[in-house]
């Protein structure tokens, strides 16, 4: 369920309910540096990688970015034990309801996704619908959806998700543009044409 009025969305609520720290202010507390959120959604499989965020959380190396996992599968409990391993940092869930995972992608900073077979990604067209700069791993979905994106970045490796999330500078217009673009280009009348 895609929500038409995201924007309207206090971002600073939605993170203060997930104990992260508000958007240009800190912490909620008014201390430290604005928190930079990572976004991971999908199976807990060895294929998606879920694992491998923490290796992005670790080159980032640096205590404002944070990351939400949600999924479920047989990794569940590794992923719970290496989030435990970094506190606050991370935060997992199982399962969001579909009328409130929007408020993920709005709260978010970046999205990721890994597995390098990804035949469509619909959690990667939800990131770009809600205007969540999008770092993919190259695989035939991703390079489909990012083709013409100005925010959806194809990487060949994790370092390179980590150097582009370190480097990346938002611009409202371009998230905008790719925005209209994905409701313009993935629709289903189009989508029917083209198979």
């Amino acid at each position: 369920l895609l929500n038409d009025r995201f924007e309207e969305a206090d971002k600073d609520l939605l993170r203060e309910k997930e104990g992260f720290g508000t958007v240009g202010h800190g912490n909620a507390d008014g201390t430290g540096t604005e928190d930079r959120i990572l976004l991971f959604v999908g199976r807990l499989n060895y294929e998606k990688r879920p694992l491998d965020m923490f290796r992005i959380l670790d080159m980032l190396n640096e205590d404002r970015y944070k990351l939400i996992i949600i999924g479920d599968g047989i990794l569940w409990d590794e992923v719970c034990a290496k989030a435990r391993e970094y506190g606050n940092r991370v935060k997992v869930h199982l399962q969001i309801p579909h009328d409130k995972m929007w408020q993920y992608y709005v709260m978010s900073d970046y999205f990721v996704n890994l597995w390098d077979r990804e035949i469509f990604g619909m959690a990667i067209t939800e990131a770009i619908y809600y205007m969540v700069p999008s770092f993919l791993i190259s695989a035939p979905g991703p390079r489909v959806i990012a083709a013409e994106m100005d925010n959806a970045f194809i990487c060949s490796s994790r370092e390179e998700i980590a150097d582009k999330i370190s480097s990346f500078e938002r611009d409202e217009n371009s998230l905008i543009k790719d925005h209209r673009h994905l409701t313009e280009t993935f629709t289903w009348d189009r989508f029917v044409m083209n198979v």
